[in-house]
């Protein structure tokens, strides 16, 4: 039978390989640890996008409180999210994160002006 040079298998290999090229020790050239060593950096990132979006989140919420308490609003920013969604604002904790910025503040107190929140 003759000898088979391009299989399936070499690239396959060749792809992980191109994959993990920045691991170290064996954990880029040996194919079997090579893909464990992979399939973690897959899981990995995956966790730590979810940890990023908390995070994001967690820092927009405290900026929205940090802005209320600043404006000293006869509210909390539980009561003032909820304001906003009965008043059929849709805008979100992040862009209001945002607004709290020195430079979008006049916008966010526009709408605060216009739409009674926080009274």
């Amino acid at each position: 039978m003759p000898r088979v040079k391009k299989s399936s298998v070499n690239k396959k290999h060749k792809k992980l390989k191109k994959k993990t090229k920045g691991y170290i020790g064996r954990r880029k050239n040996i194919y079997r640890i090579a893909k464990q060593a992979y399939i973690k950096s897959l899981l990995y990132a995956r966790r730590d996008r979810k940890k990023n979006k908390a995070r994001y989140r967690r820092e927009s919420i405290r900026k929205i409180n940090e802005y209320i308490k600043d404006k000293e609003l006869k509210t909390s920013y539980s009561r003032f999210i909820k304001i906003v969604s009965e008043k059929g604002i849709i805008i979100n904790r992040k862009i209001f994160g945002i607004l709290t910025r020195e430079k979008y503040k006049h916008i966010l107190e526009r709408l605060i002006k216009k739409e009674q929140l926080g009274c």
